[in-house]
């Protein structure tokens, strides 16, 4: 799964960035 991956790492980049 792919796209599981892709809003995964939106949401680790989202996370990082409201840090």
């Amino acid at each position: 799964r792919k796209k599981e991956l892709t809003w995964r790492k939106r949401l680790q980049i989202a996370l990082d960035a409201a840090t």
